[in-house]
């Protein structure tokens, strides 16, 4: 029931079963659904990096997935996918401010290259006290946007010693099929291993983001 006023009346009128949206609203929506049942898909396949999944990441994931699209008469009719690098999927923790070094990503046939620059442990991450090791896992997910079908994934894990002795650069692989019109996320996630064994899970310490992403 609505109640309102004219000149002066006090009226009431039944509040319409339907309302009718304009083509924009309609549109808009439509776009916004399409970007949260392919960005739920993502995250299903890229979950080895989550540490504690949320509501509210799900629902900013899908808001960037939306604004990467570049719409013509409010039809997707491409990606753009810098939008989508260096997401986080902790607000409070960043993988590039956790790991200050250059992460870079190539696509080699069936083959997904994550490079690794060599660092120095101590210098290059933002530990909490007490860690010993860092756990990196990296994780890559592809699908077909017109569908929003699977076509693969993979992750890979890597410890690495928390002191002062220089890593060398390494090549990280992971196999992924793709096919045209396919949208290929590549993300990181950190976990610290402290001196009693335990992983620090604070929040300000579990850094997992998007470090890549393309579309062919």
């Amino acid at each position: 029931m609505i109640i309102y006023k004219r000149e002066g009346v006090a009226l009431a009128r039944a509040f319409p079963t339907r309302v009718k949206r304009s083509r924009k609203t309609t549109d808009a929506s439509h776009i916004f659904g399409w970007a949260a049942s392919r960005g739920k898909t993502l995250r299903q396949l890229l979950i080895p990096l989550f540490h504690f999944p949320k509501k509210r990441m799900h629902v900013h994931f899908a808001t960037r997935l939306k604004e990467s699209f570049e719409t013509n008469d409010h039809h997707i009719r491409s990606i753009k996918v810098s939008r989508l690098k260096h997401f986080s999927f902790n607000d409070i923790a960043e993988i590039r401010r956790h790991w200050r070094i250059e992460l870079s990503c190539k696509q080699h046939e069936n083959q997904i290259e994550i490079r690794i620059p060599s660092f120095v442990p101590r210098h290059s991450f933002k530990a909490p006290a007490r860690t010993t090791s860092i756990e990196c896992i990296f994780a890559a997910a592809c699908i077909r946007m017109f569908d929003g079908i699977a076509i693969g994934h993979h992750h890979m894990s890597v410890t690495l010693p928390y002191d002062n002795f220089p890593c060398l650069a390494q090549v990280v692989s992971l196999p992924m099929p793709m096919e045209e019109g396919c949208l290929v996320i590549v993300g990181a996630s950190l976990t610290y291993i402290l001196s009693n064994n335990k992983k620090e899970m604070r929040p300000e310490f579990l850094p997992s983001s998007v470090i890549d992403a393309w579309y062919n």
